[in-house]
């Protein structure tokens, strides 16, 4: 069986392709070239047309561009290879494992909130004990998590630090679309979650971070309680499936003890 395919007339040359994308993160050919350990004239050579790629150049190219797993298609496409993922599918009975895994860990996780969303946090599952939280406010439990924590009637009514907490979730997406060299779906979420009531400027205003807090605080006051949690992320890695690399664990854990309680009780 051959390992190319027919590129079609809406396939972008690979050389105008991976010229985007190294304008896109701002670096030069030199600098390419020695990140990915090939010459510059070689990278020149691919921009302009006057060279092919090979699989293994192909590789080298995105990884120093950090190009996420389902936009390389496009570039092995757009040389005339099918992609590593089309060429050693996932058995059924390996995506059924990997499912069985995640179900597991939402349901351990318990009594704590844990979810899987994809790359733009859509909502793909969540455990028994954040679908009861979020039902408190009333938020569809197949809504994109950015949107029903940050919307006005959702769980922000009970968010102390919705204002910080908008700038860190937007943000979240804001990285996601900044990978991808045309994401019109994740520029229609930001756009979507920019028209709530009063998300834009608190953004807008939002003090500067930093990089020094390793994870994200939510602070909830319900009934006269105060709940503080931190979101840990994990994500499936170590993928040649597109599909599987998009996909994230979402944890909530209680920072103190009166949280705690209130989860276990």
């Amino acid at each position: 069986m051959s390992s190319t395919a027919q590129t079609t007339p809406e396939t972008p040359a690979f050389g105008s392709l991976l010229k985007a994308w190294r304008a896109r993160r701002r670096v030069s050919q030199l600098d390419l070239a020695l990140d990915a350990d090939l010459s510059q004239r070689h990278v020149s050579f691919l921009e302009s047309g006057r060279s092919k790629p090979t699989r293994a150049s192909i590789e080298k190219l995105a990884d120093a561009l950090t190009i996420p797993r389902g936009e390389r298609d496009r570039l092995f496409a757009a040389a005339g290879f099918t992609s590593p993922a089309s060429l050693s599918p996932w058995t059924p009975e390996a995506r059924a494992a990997i499912d069985e895994s995640l179900a597991f860990i939402l349901e351990r996780h318990d009594p704590y909130p844990a979810m899987v969303v994809d790359r733009l946090w859509n909502v793909q599952r969540l455990n028994a004990a954040a679908r009861g939280f979020f039902e408190m406010f009333g938020t569809p439990a197949s809504a994109n998590l950015v949107a029903a924590v940050l919307h006005p009637d959702g769980p922000r009514q009970a968010l102390v630090n919705w204002r910080e907490a908008a700038a860190r979730l937007v943000g979240l997406i804001e990285i996601e679309v900044a990978r991808r060299l045309d994401d019109g779906e994740g520029r229609a979420l930001l756009l979507e979650i920019f028209d709530l009531p009063g998300v834009a400027e608190a953004c807008a205003k939002a003090p500067d971070l930093g990089v020094g807090a390793p994870v994200m605080s939510l602070h909830f006051r319900l009934d006269g309680r105060d709940l503080r949690l931190f979101s840990l992320v994990a994500t499936v890695g170590m993928s040649v499936d597109p599909g599987l690399e998009d996909l994230k664990l979402e944890t909530l854990l209680p920072a103190d003890a009166e949280t705690r309680d209130w989860f276990l009780n």
